[in-house]
């Protein structure tokens, strides 16, 4: 369970090598080290983060496809850059881009937080007034019943992360959710939007705890302290919000109007020109357009199930797969998918990735098992390597030679139902059973066709690629924590791990 919101530095930074050549001599001493390390990592990171130079911004945006901001101390900033809220290049401008969209969330505020108690309202506008076009009242009530709807989903939100218990962060919620809805009436508040708002809380949450931690033995920018002010922790988690909706609100999108019951006032126009519902048109792309020609036994699997993808690829998509991974692990995955800007070009890999991670124990399960599979997806999933294997999909969808089934397998070998000599005869014969001369044999995720031609070499080239990619990240993930963990007296394991550290050298391909 994580009931810290931030990223502490003071224990973070005991697990990185400080200064081998001079030994700590007491724990308070090996702290305080510990803790000027935290502040010059601290630095380091906003400077390369605030220099608005390209290079720089396009090596971090690689980084984070790869788990690179696990552990930074400015996530949400780059999140902002990530999705065009801050320009990059133009760090100079970033100071007066937060001032007016905390300005701008403020009056949204002044203009939705009312109440006709405490307004000049006229006689004939009480509680039981019947003018619902313009009574006010009956805009106060609207806007309770909108409160309690989302309320409800606000208590539910990540139970097993303690932060979200906090009443002030769910009032932080209510408030944002709520302007949301108001302002943007024809989609209001739906559910499943707080679990889009609650990571963004979190991140911005850490992001001050850290900034706090290394104040206290630093004077800091102007422009840090003005990002990380706490006291606009619900201006800017409604402006990353608001912003990220943008990018995946026809996800939520329905035909017929948002509610019968009252969250609006009835002059407000509810549009209902929604015929057909978009994310079931782009989960049939994904299927037929992207899983299909990778992997047809595992669709036409899903197909004879009479599984369609809306079952379980509705929420993946509304939720940014926000129940399919640990909560830290969802964090990573945000990071890949925003680095590729607001329009989220990866998301559709990432459900194809996701369905190849599981896809033998789908070929090997019938409808009722499939299904559980897919609604409660295995947590045991490396994060890094779904966007590995999503990024490998994508680049080779915009290659010219397209989409290639580099995950083809053998079909399983029936098990026959009687026993005896039935059943031996099937294993004796099994060993005479050769390949077709166009048919692939697996041997540790690689492919080998005996009659080899120049693409199928290209394909085979590039799925080796991405599977020594990803033992090379895996070896990046480990390294740091058997670095900590060795004592600088062990030459030997010293040796080695510093043997494993020459190996984490970027590919070639990359």
């Amino acid at each position: 369970m994580i009931k810290n919101p931030a990223f502490d530095i003071k224990s973070n930074l005991k697990n990185l090598k400080i200064n081998e050549s001079i030994p700590s001599e007491s724990s308070e001493e090996s702290e305080s080290v510990a803790v000027v390390s935290g502040v010059q990592k601290y630095l380091l990171e906003w400077e390369n983060l605030s220099s608005g130079d390209e290079a720089k911004w396009k090596h971090l945006c690689a980084s984070a496809k790869c788990g690179g901001l696990r552990t930074s101390y400015f996530r949400s900033v780059c999140w902002r850059l990530m999705l065009n809220i801050l320009p990059a290049s133009r760090p100079n401008t970033w100071s007066g881009i937060i001032t007016s969209l905390r300005a701008d969330y403020d009056a949204l505020k002044k203009e939705h937080f009312i109440s006709p108690r405490e307004e000049d309202v006229p006689v004939s506008d009480h509680p039981l007034s019947q003018d619902t076009e313009q009574s006010k009242w009956h805009k106060y009530f609207c806007d309770n019943e909108l409160k309690t709807v989302i309320k409800q989903d606000i208590i539910r939100t990540f139970p097993g992360v303690e932060f979200f218990r906090d009443l002030k962060i769910q009032e932080h919620m209510l408030n944002i959710l709520f302007c949301y809805a108001r302002k943007n009436p024809e989609m209001c508040y739906r559910q499943g939007m707080h679990e889009i708002l609650a990571p963004i809380l979190f991140v911005l949450n850490a992001d001050t705890e850290n900034f706090f931690c290394v104040r206290e033995t630093e004077e800091l920018s102007e422009i840090i302290s003005q990002l990380m002010n706490p006291d606009y922790l619900e201006h800017d988690s409604f402006c990353i919000f608001s912003t990220l909706m943008q990018s995946i609100e026809i996800y939520y999108q329905t035909a017929g109007p948002v509610s019968s019951s009252g969250y609006f006032p009835t002059r407000i126009h509810v549009s209902t020109a929604v015929t057909e519902n978009p994310v079931i048109t782009q989960l049939n792309f994904i299927k037929d357009s992207i899983l299909k020609p990778i992997d047809p036994d595992l669709e036409s699997h899903l197909s004879e199930l009479s599984i369609p993808f809306s079952t379980f690829g509705i929420r993946w998509l509304r939720l940014l797969f926000g129940r399919e991974f640990e909560f830290e692990d969802l964090l990573v995955l945000w990071d890949a998918l925003f680095s590729e800007g607001p329009r989220l070009s990866l998301i559709n890999f990432i459900v194809v990735a996701l369905l190849l991670s599981i896809r033998y124990n789908l070929l090997r399960c019938d409808y009722s098992e499939c299904l559980s599979l897919l609604m409660k997806f295995p947590h045991s999933v490396s994060v890094v390597d779904i966007v590995r294997v999503a990024m490998q999909l994508r680049d080779d969808s915009q290659s010219e030679r397209g989409l290639c089934p580099i995950y083809k397998v053998a079909p399983p070998v029936e098990q026959s139902s009687t026993q005896g000599a039935r059943k031996k005869e099937t294993i004796k014969q099994r060993p005479k059973t050769r390949p077709t001369s166009n048919r692939r044999t697996v041997i540790d995720g690689i492919a080998f066709n005996k009659n080899k031609t120049l693409k199928n070499l290209q394909d085979e080239l590039s799925h080796m690629q991405m599977l020594l990619t990803i033992c090379r990240d895996k070896l990046a993930q480990y390294h740091p924590v058997l670095d900590a963990g060795v004592l600088i007296g062990n030459t030997p394991a010293r040796q080695a791990v510093e043997g494993l550290s020459q190996v984490i050298v970027p590919p070639l391909w990359s």
